[in-house]
């Protein structure tokens, strides 16, 4: 057993040279960086993206202002519409449970 270990450190002593080593050594410095700047770059968007959903919820504060530059005094009663005709609209879509239609190309060859 110890003859085979031996001969095992021999042959992977003697299997890599020293430049090997070294280049070895390089690639793996360079992948290791590569992959911290990947890191940063998702942290990056991941902080980009929950910016863009915060901006998403503000965006309904500033909807009450819109609807004021829009529709003037008349305001209110615009709001209850659409509101009346997303419910009659989500109403009709769950009794009904309307299929969706097919995306087919125009060519059927």
């Amino acid at each position: 057993k110890q003859w085979y270990q031996r001969r095992v450190r021999a042959e992977s002593e003697s299997y890599y040279s020293e430049e090997d080593r070294a280049e070895l050594a390089a690639f793996l410095r360079h992948s290791q960086d590569h992959r911290a700047k990947v890191r940063s770059e998702r942290e990056a968007q991941s902080k980009v993206q929950l910016e863009e959903v915060n901006f998403e919820r503000n965006d309904t504060v500033n909807r009450e202002e819109i609807m004021e530059r829009l529709y003037g005094e008349d305001k209110g009663m615009v709001a209850e519409l659409e509101a009346r005709l997303s419910l009659v609209y989500e109403t009709y879509c769950d009794e009904n449970q309307p299929v969706l239609w097919p995306v087919l190309p125009l060519k059927l060859r």
